[in-house]
């Protein structure tokens, strides 16, 4: 097939190519002479003797015009016009005719022909058809070159409102405006018979070293090959929700389309992916429908099934039909599970931790089909309660929850029952660390407050009842955790207290032993003395005489 080529780079400066086709070879000297070519915007790139001659040159140069005499031996110009229009090439064609020969002339001109040029040639003439085919020339290429524009961004801007509408009709938004077939049918989408409606994601979760950036829903991998792969295998359409999620609607003009070519369709596509991205793809279909209006219960089913990866894993096809009935299934809550957890978390044993959602993998495998809602659910319900157990604890949790982590749709991001299980393991490793964190911090908080109360209250009558009392812990765990943050006991700590305070009253030489004695808690001098001697090695009347 021969098209027009022109080539707009020099705002029309490009020469548009010509043939010259005429038997007599005068002719054919006279018009490269006599015609100035180049100054009308035409270049002649060939000549032919007749029409046999001429077609090899139009196929191999792609003329913008051929310049033809009408009667010449072999074929003439009548003939050579037919078979070039035949072919579907996008060339003008000029008659060069005598008046005798008018008839054919107009004859030319019902096969296509652009103008003719009377014998003898009147060379302003001429140069005025050339002018007025260049400009036709240039408003067909700039009407082409629109018509490309437009379509270049229909074809970008159709995926996106189709998108739009699918998404208002299976959100339940979709607000009836005319016959809902026909809006359909001017986005391409043409359901006549029953179809599926599938939803297919990407198998890959936030952090994945295999996530791919995406700018929009058109990005999606291979997207124009599934959409040439869908329509070519049945009537059937595509349409991006997301970068890593497709919808498609499954039909066919002619009969009903079976489970089986549905899944081959899916990894069909499945082998497009992996062309483009070493990431595997999920399908769920739901069950066959009829009704356009049931789109929002079809696309329902789907991501039902679609949720079943999370027990089937990924890189499968899942059928609402066979999983269904699993919505309907009575779990019994795990109660001893949930209470060995806690145990653990309020305990800071990680392996008890772990061998509790261990169990709880255990418990929920023994059921053969099960809703990946209600297994969700149950993990949420397991983060709740611990949540507020370690709050209750005192514990802050703000480094492992956030105001969203715990939300079900954080959850959901497991998409498998192994990447499930993998990230509450480590979660509840997190809030164990996070105990035993703030475990040390509290108890290093109590530490410091036991000492600033002894040193604001030194002079007052201490025991370690009255500090368990003040401070509400047991006075055998409060002694033992003073000694193990410090390395001494509570009354180590209060006698170097009031015998540092004491060396600083005994600078004041006025000062008597027995009221520095009582100002620093002692009541009897002689026992002060006893332990002041103790703990400096001097008794206080010795310091004195030093300082």
């Amino acid at each position: 097939m021969i098209y027009m080529t022109l080539d707009k780079t020099c705002e029309r400066c490009t020469m548009l190519k010509v043939i010259l086709v005429d038997d007599e070879p005068l002719i054919i000297k006279g018009l490269k002479k006599i015609i100035n070519w180049q100054k009308s915007g035409f270049e002649v790139v060939g000549v032919a003797n007749n029409g046999l001659t001429a077609l090899p040159l139009l196929k191999e140069l792609a003329p913008d015009l051929v310049v033809t005499d009408i009667k010449m031996p072999g074929m003439d110009g009548l003939e050579l016009i037919r078979r070039v229009k035949e072919m579907g090439a996008k060339v003008n064609f000029i008659i060069l005719s005598g008046y005798s020969e008018f008839q054919l002339a107009q004859k030319a001109i019902k096969y296509g022909c652009t103008d003719y040029i009377l014998k003898p040639i009147n060379t302003t003439e001429f140069e005025q058809v050339l002018f007025k085919l260049k400009l036709s020339i240039e408003r067909d290429l700039d009407r082409q070159t629109e018509e490309i524009r437009i379509k270049e961004k229909l074809e970008k801007t159709i995926p996106v409102i189709r998108s739009k509408l699918m998404q208002d009709i299976l959100a339940g938004t979709y607000r009836r405006h005319g016959d809902l077939a026909e809006q359909l049918d001017v986005l391409g989408i043409k359901i006549v018979n029953e179809f599926y409606i599938v939803v297919a994601e990407l198998d890959s979760q936030a952090n994945s070293s295999n996530q791919m950036e995406f700018n929009s829903i058109n990005d999606f991998p291979n997207l124009g090959e599934i959409n040439r792969l869908v329509s070519e295998k049945m009537c059937g359409f595509t349409v991006a929700l997301r970068v890593d999620k497709l919808m498609l609607i499954l039909t066919s003009h002619y009969q009903p389309i079976s489970k089986n070519f549905t899944s081959n369709i899916c990894n069909g596509i499945k082998n497009l992916i992996k062309m483009t991205t070493p990431q595997t793809l999920t399908f769920g279909v739901s069950s066959r429908s009829k009704d356009l209006m049931q789109l929002t219960q079809g696309y329902k089913e789907a991501e039902i099934a679609l949720k079943y990866r999370l027990l089937g894993g990924n890189n499968k096809v899942f059928f609402f039909d066979e999983i269904h009935q699993g919505e309907n299934i009575t779990f019994t809550y795990p109660f001893n599970i949930e209470k060995e957890l806690l145990a653990a978390v309020q305990n800071r044993d990680y392996a008890k931790a772990d061998l509790a959602i261990c169990k709880l993998a255990s418990y929920i495998g023994h059921y053969e089909i099960i809703s990946p809602d209600y297994i969700y659910k149950v993990c949420n319900e397991l983060l709740m309660m611990t949540f507020r157990l370690v709050f209750d604890l005192g514990a802050d949790m703000s480094k492992v929850f956030d105001a969203n982590r715990i939300a079900t749709d954080v959850i959901r991001q497991n998409r498998t029952i192994d990447q499930l299980f993998s990230w509450l393991k480590s979660i509840y490793n997190e809030i164990i660390d996070e105990m035993v964190r703030s475990q040390s911090q509290n108890k290093k908080s109590i530490i410091g407050s036991i000492k600033r109360y002894i040193d604001e209250h030194y002079q007052d009558e201490i025991n370690l009842d009255d500090l368990a009392d003040h401070f509400q812990y047991n006075s055998s765990y409060l002694s033992q955790l003073f000694k193990n943050e410090t390395g001494l006991n509570i009354f180590n700590y209060l006698t170097e207290v009031r015998i540092y305070n004491a060396k600083v009253l005994l600078h004041d030489k006025d000062a008597r032993i027995y009221e520095v004695c009582r100002k620093v808690g002692y009541q009897d001098a002689k026992y002060f003395s006893q332990v002041f001697r103790k703990v400096t090695g001097m008794t206080p009347v010795e310091y004195r005489r030093i300082i």
